[in-house]
C-alpha cells in the first residue's frame, strides 16, 4: 500500500477525529490528544501570562501615582524648594492643591506665597528649548505651564523632540510586528513540517485507507497553514515598507533638530 504524505495541525486534528471518526483506534486517540494537550497547556500559560501583566501592571501605577507629603514634610518642609522642584519638574499649579489636602490631615497649611515664589523660579528652568526637547525625546506631553517667549522656544524644542521620539516609537512598533509575523510563520512552518505526522501514519493508515474524504480534509489542513503562511509573508511586506518609510521619517526629524542646534 502507498503512503500518502499528509500535513496537518495536531490540534486541528484530534478535533477532527473526535467528531467524525469512531473508528480510531485507542492508540491513536492517546497520542493525538498528547499533541494537542501540549498546544493548550502552552496557549494556557501564555493567556495567564498576559493577564497576570494586566492586573499588575495598573496597581503599580496607581501605587506610583500616590506619592505624597509625610507628616514631617507637611510639617517642616521649605515651601520654596519644593515649589522650586516642581517649577524644574514642569508641574501644573494644581499640584499644590494635592498638597493642601495631604497637610489637613496633620493640620497644616502650606505656605502658597513660598510655594508660588519657588514654583515660578523653576519654570524659569523648566520653560526653555532644551528642556523642551529633552522633554519631547522622552515622549513627555506638555502641561501648558510655560508663558510668552520661554513657552515658544520650549514648544520648538518640544515639538523637534517629539518629532524623533514619535518616529522611535513607530520604528519600535512595525519591528515589533514583524517579529510577531516572523514567529508565526515559524510556528506554522513546525507544524507543518514536524514529525508528528509521520510518526502517526503508521496508526492512522487503516483508517485513512478507507475514507478518502478524511484524506482530503487533513491534507487541506496543511494547504490552510501554507496560505497563512503566505499571507503571513505578504503582510511582512507591508510592515517592512511602512518600516523603511519610519525609519526614513526618523532621520528627517533628527536631521531637523540638528539644523536648530540640538543634539540628541
Amino acid at each position: 500500500m502507498s503512503r500518502q504524505i499528509i500535513k496537518f495541525n495536531s490540534f486541528e486534528i484530534v478535533e477532527f477525529f473526535t467528531y467524525n471518526s469512531s473508528k480510531a483506534s485507542t492508540n491513536v486517540r492517546a497520542k493525538l490528544r498528547t499533541m494537542s494537550q501540549k498546544k493548550r497547556v502552552y496557549s494556557k500559560t501564555v493567556m495567564c501570562s498576559v493577564i497576570l501583566v494586566g492586573i499588575v501592571a495598573p496597581v503599580l501605577l496607581m501605587f506610583a501615582g500616590c506619592a505624597s507629603l509625610s507628616k514631617a514634610q507637611c510639617l517642616e518642609g521649605d515651601w520654596y524648594e519644593i515649589g522650586l522642584h516642581d517649577g524644574e519638574s514642569g508641574l501644573e499649579s494644581k499640584q499644590f492643591d494635592e498638597y493642601v489636602d495631604t497637610c489637613a490631615k496633620y493640620d497644616v497649611l502650606p505656605d502658597i506665597v513660598k510655594y508660588s515664589e519657588g514654583r515660578t523660579q523653576g519654570l524659569v528652568f523648566f520653560c526653555t528649548g532644551s528642556v523642551g526637547y529633552s522633554e519631547g525625546l522622552q515622549g513627555r506631553e506638555y502641561r501648558n505651564v510655560c508663558s510668552g517667549t520661554p513657552e515658544e522656544l520650549f514648544l520648538e524644542g518640544h515639538s523637534l523632540g517629539y518629532n524623533i521620539h514619535s518616529a522611535e516609537e513607530t520604528i519600535i512598533d512595525l519591528t515589533r510586528e514583524v517579529d510577531e509575523k516572523y514567529e508565526e510563520i515559524r510556528m506554522w512552518q513546525k507544524l507543518i513540517d514536524e514529525n508528528e505526522g509521520a510518526e502517526l501514519i503508521d496508526s492512522l493508515s487503516d483508517l485513512l485507507s478507507v475514507d478518502p474524504e478524511i484524506i482530503k480534509q487533513v491534507n487541506a489542513i496543511g494547504a490552510a497553514r501554507s496560505l497563512d503562511i503566505i499571507d503571513a509573508e505578504k503582510e511582512i511586506e507591508k510592515l517592512q515598507e511602512l518600516r523603511a518609510k519610519a525609519i526614513v521619517e526618523y532621520h528627517k526629524a533628527i536631521e531637523a533638530a540638528n539644523e536648530k542646534g540640538f543634539q540628541e
